[in-house]
């Protein structure tokens, strides 16, 4: 049983992003049962001490601190939650199509995964982030909604960070295609998709659940890079990543302005890897017999 149990990496790991999340989707009630409100200015009120009325005090325009943090968490863990789970999907697609398929649609996938992976990812995303959806033929009544901001980031960073989760995929498929149980239902006359959702897929997931763990962390740092340059989540919006590019030029005036956020982002990035890493552990076959046979080498 000891080489089953769930690593207390992964348990930490989950409980806190479960903890953050939850913070994030209640916001409003924790607002409404502490009576703060993250949206008026109170230029009055600028940079307060925390206090009763305030927990972590106010930033440059009175608002509270508090109460901007759980906001902004709702997007940066939406856009890393929707931008992973996207990123996971073409990449099962796509590396799942290639390793059933093999000879020249595997070559012709793969050279295009390569070609994916060779792009510098930041300044391309920076260049994609800084193009006017108004020039693509949007409505201009869509300019600045926060939907559409978040929508382009999530896009952006699923169509470039497929490539992780598509290369596991294929070579998952590779190996599993020539298994008994597949040829098994061939023979059954089981079609390639039947094959392929029914027998392959199934025996995937593991890697894919891992991989989509691992780059929520990854995904976050990009939205707040992007916003830390102003071209992710515009104020007043407020996002992890743009509340620390409110703080850059304040940061000596108010330490924590800077300090919360980034703080906040950190702790995302290391519960997820923590959760990634256990995951890993549990459900990979060869690193839980690597554990017992450490078990039982300790007896």
């Amino acid at each position: 049983m000891t080489g089953r149990r769930v690593p207390g990496s992964a348990v930490a790991g989950g409980g806190l992003l479960a903890a953050l999340a939850a913070a994030a989707l209640l916001a409003p009630l924790f607002e409404a049962a502490l009576g703060l409100d993250g949206e008026t200015v109170d230029l009055f009120n600028r940079f307060a001490a925390p206090s009763a009325a305030h927990p972590l005090g106010t930033d440059e325009l009175g608002r509270d601190l508090l109460a901007r943090l759980l906001r902004g968490g709702r997007v940066s863990l939406a856009v890393g939650l929707a931008a992973a789970l996207a990123a996971a999907g073409i990449g099962t697609a796509v590396g799942l199509v290639a390793g059933m398929r093999g000879g020249w649609v595997d070559a012709l996938l793969m050279r295009l995964t390569d070609g994916v992976v060779a792009l510098p990812l930041l300044p391309l995303l920076i260049v994609l982030a800084a193009v006017d959806p108004a020039k693509l033929g949007l409505p201009a009544a869509w300019a600045g909604q926060p939907w559409l901001e978040l929508g382009r980031i999530v896009a952006l960073v699923a169509l470039v960070g497929w490539t992780t989760v598509a290369r596991l995929v294929r070579a998952q498929a590779l190996a599993l295609r020539d298994r008994e149980f597949v040829i098994a239902a061939r023979a059954l006359g089981v079609g390639p998709l039947g094959v392929a959702r029914r027998h392959v897929l199934p025996n995937l997931l593991a890697p894919v659940i891992v991989a989509t763990t691992l780059s929520v962390g990854n995904v976050i740092l990009l939205e707040s890079v992007l916003s830390f340059l102003g071209l992710g989540i515009q104020p007043p919006t407020p996002s992890w990543g743009n509340m620390l590019t409110n703080a850059q030029e304040l940061v000596w005036r108010s330490p924590a302005l800077a300090l919360w956020p980034g703080g906040l982002i950190f702790v995302t990035v290391i519960a997820a890897n923590l959760l990634g890493d256990g995951l890993q552990d549990r459900l990979d076959p060869r690193a839980r017999g690597t554990r017992a046979l450490k078990a039982r080498a300790g007896q």
